[in-house]
């Protein structure tokens, strides 16, 4: 039974997203219209844009989704051809765009499950883990429609899971190949994701490193390590980079690319949206954007972010009742506990480092990009932290369980205490879950697939 727990999570949460992706109305979706023109593309002409076609054209930016990665979109793409040959009905071409979603959160789901596992040594901490990024609101919305924060959430899981695979197997060579893969994946993704990537070029060679040290390993058979995992990288992603690399004159990123489409074709207001111009008047803009000392936004940026890391719907427009975001803010708040007790543990410091730094990137990024660009406070984008602070909060509430079971019982019964603690976990995010779908996503996002169709069709055909 207990090995058929972390499988039967992942089905209910997958049934669960695939519920959602079959009613949640298309035009309440941030970028879901314009990142499906990418899809419908590849849909009707059979072959990947460069990226720079006029129909790809966000009107508002001026730039496509087509300069930069887009992997999902091709597997969306390829979905909606299959099912092409069946039906041309729309319901079934979005839904098909949109499972490519509902697998990257059934792939989070299970990677979570294994983290927990290998890192707990508890199929009841793993559990909570899965239930913890899974069960997140925001998660679940990002898991109904096409983007590419949910697929780029799972990649980073699964990279996760390939650093304490490697940990265990003395990195065979089916971590090396599950890290590759992982890379590759990620790298097709969203940028966002990539501190995941970077990280794991150190951490590697550092773990390796240890073992050629202490003799369990030749210097040979670490360099043989890490050319599989840069071979299955490659394979699997970085053709997508040489690719733009010929396409678009040696712009591998697209940055430089999309840039100029947005200087020659954005509207006037796409060009004035950042957090810099927004807060000229300051004397210190970026601290004022982060924390609205000015009351310029109404909401500071670190405020919007978390209420929508949490969950926001539509475009960020329905809430959660405000005590949701508390009981998130108190289950949440173990993660100190277990941020403190991972770096006071040896042998799992250097995870704990790793998993944190992975993550840092993504608020960064988004942060910068807000002050020097386009003003975006979006949870969406730094989504992948939910991964080190479930297994912080997870590492916590252990911590408290076990010191409870040993108060008031034998200290044998603490890894009982834990797991209790787990499970409490556990029902509490599904309870949470349950009233923000209930509570606000089926009244709000539930207004059938086809609702907002003559928004966006224009833009894909």
């Amino acid at each position: 039974m207990r090995a058929l727990a972390p499988v039967l999570e992942a089905v209910l949460f997958g049934v669960l997203y695939l519920w959602l992706a079959c009613h949640t109305s298309v035009g309440e979706c941030p970028d879901e219209a314009t990142r499906l023109q990418i899809p419908f593309w590849i849909f009707d002409y059979g072959t990947l844009p460069i990226g720079t076609e006029p129909l790809l054209r966000i009107s508002f930016y001026g730039f496509s989704y087509g300069t930069s990665a887009y992997g999902p979109s091709i597997v969306a793409g390829l979905l909606m051809r299959l099912v092409g040959m069946f039906t041309q009905e729309m319901g079934a071409l979005i839904l098909a765009a949109r499972i490519p979603s509902v697998i990257a959160g059934v792939g989070t789901v299970l990677a979570c499950n294994g983290i927990g596992r290998r890192l707990f040594g508890s199929t009841a901490a793993g559990l909570a883990l899965g239930g913890l990024v899974g069960g997140l609101p925001q998660v679940a919305f990002l898991c109904a429609y096409h983007n590419n924060d949910a697929p780029s959430l799972c990649a980073a899981a699964l990279i996760v899971y390939a650093w304490l695979l490697g940990r265990d197997e003395n990195w065979s060579y089916r971590a090396n190949v599950v890290l590759g893969v992982a890379i590759g994946v990620c790298a097709l993704t969203y940028y966002f994701a990539f501190g995941f990537i970077l990280v794991s070029v150190p951490l590697y060679f550092i773990m390796q490193g240890r073992r050629v040290r202490d003799g369990e390993c030749s210097v040979g058979h670490m360099w043989r390590g890490a050319s599989a995992v840069t071979a299955v990288a490659i394979l699997v992603g970085g053709w997508f980079y040489a690719r733009m690399g010929v396409v678009l004159h040696g712009d591998i990123f697209g940055r430089a690319t999309a840039e100029a489409m947005r200087q020659a074709y954005a509207a006037p207001d796409a060009l004035a949206r950042s957090g810099k111009l927004m807060y000229e008047s300051s004397s210190s803009p970026f601290l004022d954007m982060l924390f609205d000392f000015s009351h310029i936004a109404g909401i500071s940026w670190v405020r919007q972010t978390a209420l929508s890391f949490v969950g926001k719907f539509g475009f960020l427009v329905y809430e959660l009742p405000e005590w949701c975001y508390v009981a998130y803010g108190v289950l949440l708040a173990p993660a100190a506990i277990g941020l403190v007790s991972g770096l006071r543990n040896k042998e799992k410091r250097g995870l704990a480092l790793a998993v944190v730094l992975a993550a840092i990137p993504a608020i960064v990024m988004s942060a910068v990009y807000s002050y020097t660009s386009d003003y975006q406070a979006q949870g969406r984008y730094v989504i992948v932290v939910a991964i080190p602070l479930a297994i912080a909060v997870v590492a916590g509430v252990r911590v408290i369980g076990a010191f409870f079971a040993g108060l008031f019982g034998r200290p044998e019964v603490a890894g009982a205490g834990a797991a209790i603690a787990c499970a409490l976990v556990l029902v509490v995010c599904l309870a949470l879950l349950a009233v923000a779908i209930v509570d606000v996503y089926v009244p709000e996002q539930f207004n059938g697939l086809l609702t907002g169709y003559s928004y966006w069709w224009p833009y894909m055909r």
